[in-house]
């Protein structure tokens, strides 16, 4: 007849085993999943009174050591040398006698044995009581472990809205930047146009200025002719006017010379 499930495991159940877990992983938190299976299968029986199978034990672990995931043929094996430990006990009390079994065992190995001696049941209370401390104190972790859930929730949520201002502001800054880009390329060819027409009026300038030179030498040259003509004209002038005053004074000689004559005759013909 097949074994009755355990699963969904009663709070009575879960408490202590969740207990046990804790003080597993106090006692040796670098274990490795063999190791904290050697502790916890016993840990199971104990306050279950029943071994169960690879896939049963799997989903135990699940809920409560969540952060342990041994493969089914790890489990296979711990449970194989659980029950191999078990036998050998079981040999070596036999060795005295057949009906000097311990009760723990019998719970294991035959579950309609007889009530548990006085021994075991004060064991098995002192284990629940620990199992019932362990669990208040896996209780306590588990609250704050909620309350560091949330923490890391609300820092996340805050992480998540600063990358979101992050990306807004990354995203005006790019353009931003492309605003900026284009502005520049505009001042460039700005700048490019008005070094032309700089580079174009200075080659203009150049130019009226080489043409104004020409122009000042040919008006020196013209004012230089005029010059020489206008001594030319001053010395004919001067010339001209010499030989005025010479016809001049030859004129009044020869008017003298004719006054002189007309009187020489007005004085005959008296």
């Amino acid at each position: 007849m097949a074994r009755p499930s355990i699963l969904p495991l009663p709070d009575d159940l879960a408490r202590p085993i969740a207990r046990g877990v804790g003080a597993i992983e106090a006692a040796n938190p670098d274990a490795t999943n063999r190791q904290f299976l050697r502790a916890f299968i016993p840990l199971v029986v104990e306050v279950t009174g029943q071994l169960y199978g690879a896939q049963t034990f799997q989903k135990l672990l699940r809920p409560l050591a969540p952060h342990r995931a041994p493969s089914s043929t790890t489990v296979q094996e711990e449970l194989s040398a659980y029950r191999a430990r078990q036998d050998g006990r079981l040999q070596a009390e036999k060795g005295g006698a057949e009906g000097r079994q311990s009760d723990y065992l019998v719970k294991l190995t035959v579950p309609d044995a007889a009530p548990p001696r006085a021994g075991a049941l004060r064991r098995n209370d002192d284990a629940l009581h620990s199992a019932a401390e362990l669990a208040a104190l896996q209780q306590l972790e588990v609250e704050r472990l909620r309350q560091r859930a949330s923490e890391m929730e609300s820092r996340a949520d805050a992480a998540l809205r600063a990358r979101e201002a992050a990306v807004a502001d990354a995203v005006a800054a790019r353009g931003e930047l492309a605003g900026m880009q284009q502005a520049f390329r505009e001042l460039q060819e700005t700048v490019r146009q008005l070094t032309e027409a700089i580079q174009l009026t200075q080659e203009r300038a150049a130019a009226d200025n080489r043409a104004n030179l020409l122009r000042v030498d040919a008006i020196r040259k013209e004012t230089r002719d005029v010059e020489e003509k206008l001594r030319a004209a001053e010395r004919t002038i001067a010339a001209r006017d010499q030989a005025l005053r010479n016809a001049n004074a030859l004129v009044d000689t020869h008017r003298q010379q004719l006054n002189a004559m007309r009187r020489q005759v007005e004085d005959k013909r008296e």
